[in-house]
């Protein structure tokens, strides 16, 4: 019990000279960036095999393709 309550009492310590943000990364520009890539990739009417969830957001940014979701 005795061992809990200093680690209870000392964890505020451990972080606390923490001055970095959770996240630094612009997640919006990144999947922008991601989407243009694709889009010069993929050739006009080009078809693109979705398997997942994340990687569709990306896909919003690019144009002129056909998507074959995963059945």
């Amino acid at each position: 019990m005795v061992f809990l309550l200093i680690g209870l009492l000392l964890s505020p310590l451990m972080s606390w000279p923490a001055s970095d943000p959770l996240c630094n990364d612009d997640v919006i520009a990144s999947f922008q960036q991601i989407g243009t890539q694709v889009s010069k990739i993929i050739p006009n009417g080009g078809k693109v095999y979705l398997d997942g969830t994340i990687t569709a957001i990306p896909l919003l940014y690019a144009n002129n393709y056909v998507i074959l979701p995963r059945k």
